[in-house]
């Protein structure tokens, strides 16, 4: 068991802190999340766990962490699919504009396409690296990326617990939306090495879409409410109910001694931190500045 402190952890971190300078496609591997107790930022590398879980209720700080990294990867030469039927983000269409494709509405026949959509993007991809005598997407030069259009491929899936429970039994609906899940699952599965790389958020990590797809390497970030954004992360592999039960304990024992926090490793490591804070209206402003192209076409 390692012990830190809370007390160095900011209470509030801007969206800019960590954002580079301008638009940095050749760090695409290196995603920060926020800021640590020793003011240092916390660092995702997709090299080591390509996919991300956001575990928290409608009022946690899942969506704003989610947002800040839907906003550092595409600073960081990302590509964005954004699968969020019921627009739990509300980002705004100058937003979305800017990624790859988006879908805000449960529209059945709309899911069907995003799923036939995703499934297509690996295909191509396939090809794509079959064509050049690789088997890695990172193998690639960022400028052949760019040329055949396959930079690193981000899914991100909001409220994914939500999105599979609100679904009627037995509609189109409810078919639409396992069509959506069961696609970003295979990519979650079998596309890191395509450069896809899959983020979703839900209530709980036992839920059926959260359960289909954490079967990669994947991290798990537990989080509390949102104006006291102190999330626990931990690098973990299936099972991993314990790992996420010692991040929920230890958030539940920095709410009750501020002043104190343990840091449990059981099995991976567990980190406090800060979420960086970016207020919606203003990503637009932050993408067009770095320089973040719009897709083609």
């Amino acid at each position: 068991m390692n012990t830190t402190t809370l007390s160095g952890i900011p209470d509030y971190v801007p969206g800019t802190t960590l954002l580079p300078e301008t638009y940095s496609p050749e760090d695409w591997a290196t995603i920060p999340l926020g800021i640590r107790a020793d003011g240092t930022p916390l660092l995702a590398n997709l090299h080591a766990s390509p996919h991300r879980i956001y575990l928290g209720g409608p009022d946690s700080a899942a969506k704003p962490a989610a947002i800040s990294e839907i906003v550092h990867r595409a600073a960081r030469g990302h590509q964005i699919i954004l699968a969020d039927p019921f627009d739990t983000l509300r980002l705004s269409e100058s937003v979305t504009s800017r990624f790859a494709r988006s879908l805000t509405h449960a529209d059945p026949d709309a899911m069907y396409s995003m799923a036939a959509d995703l499934r297509e993007e690996f295909s191509r991809r396939l090809r794509v690296l079959s064509d050049h005598k690789t088997r890695f997407l990172s193998d690639l030069p960022v400028h052949v990326q760019k040329r055949e259009n396959v930079s690193p491929l981000t899914v991100v899936v909001p409220e994914i617990s939500a999105l599979v429970s609100n679904a009627k039994r037995g509609t189109e609906q409810t078919y639409s939306v396992r069509a959506l899940v069961g696609a970003v699952a295979e990519l979650a599965y079998d596309g890191r090495h395509l450069g896809i790389y899959v983020i979703v958020t839900g209530k709980s990590y036992t839920s059926w879409g959260i359960s289909m797809i954490a079967r990669d390497r994947m991290d798990v970030t537990v989080t509390r409410r949102p104006y006291d954004a102190t999330v626990a992360t931990a690098g973990l592999h299936r099972p991993f109910g314990k790992q996420v039960h010692a991040a929920v304990n230890l958030l539940n024992a920095a709410d009750k001694h501020p002043g104190r926090a343990i840091t449990i490793t059981p099995t991976g490591d567990v980190v406090l931190y800060r979420v960086d804070w970016f207020e919606r209206d203003e990503i637009d402003t932050h993408l067009e500045q770095l320089g973040v192209p719009k897709p083609r076409g």
